[in-house]
């Protein structure tokens, strides 16, 4: 009687992708971007060298990789927000309050990520613009409607940019409850001015 083969282990394609970016978020953060190496990310992902070069031929791909998973929660954070207001005024601040709660969600992941800004730019990926971009759609939709100020092109969004990575930098500082809320609150406020949202 012949023994009955055991079947292969086998792991979704996306559980490596996600691995690999974790094992590579924490092997960047802790040894740094230059002294990681390649197959200690392999390693640490339990994935083979073969198949993390097949999903990433180097590291700054991967790097890109967390840049854009980072942004894409970003996006998401301001349109969950935008959406959650009846007028104009509450959209702008509903949008503060989900992207502080995702920055603050990530904080731990933002020295990478802002350590490694020229890295990601090397590789052809700029980081910011989609978050830019976000802004600035979600921003033309308010002036469309006479709900805001128009700016030239893409000056708006570079200034609400500008506002919030100034108020998480200000949370930062004092990490706690209540200075978020008056850090959110002054937020908002000088948002809603600047932009002289009605």
């Amino acid at each position: 009687m012949s023994e009955l083969k055991k079947p292969k282990r086998t792991r979704n394609p996306d559980a490596k992708f996600l691995a690999i970016i974790e094992a590579g978020e924490y092997l960047f953060s802790t040894k740094g971007f230059e002294r990681t190496k390649m197959s200690d990310i392999a390693n640490r992902a339990e994935v083979s060298v073969g198949t993390l070069y097949r999903l990433f031929p180097d590291k700054p791909s991967l790097l890109a990789a967390l840049h854009k998973q980072m942004e894409d929660g970003f996006i998401s954070a301001m349109r969950t927000g935008w959406s959650l207001g009846d007028t104009y005024p509450d959209r702008f601040d509903y949008l503060i309050e989900s992207l502080l709660d995702e920055l603050i969600r990530v904080r731990d992941q933002m020295p990478l990520y802002m350590m490694t800004k020229n890295i990601v730019g090397a590789a052809n990926h700029q980081p910011g613009k989609r978050v830019i971009e976000s802004i600035q759609s979600l921003y033309q939709d308010a002036v469309d409607q006479d709900a805001a100020r128009a700016f030239p092109a893409g000056y708006q969004a570079a200034i609400g940019h500008a506002i919030i990575e100034g108020a998480f930098r200000a949370w930062l500082m004092e990490p706690t409850e209540a200075r978020r809320l008056l850090v959110q609150q002054e937020t908002q406020d000088l948002l809603k001015r600047a932009f002289q949202i009605v």
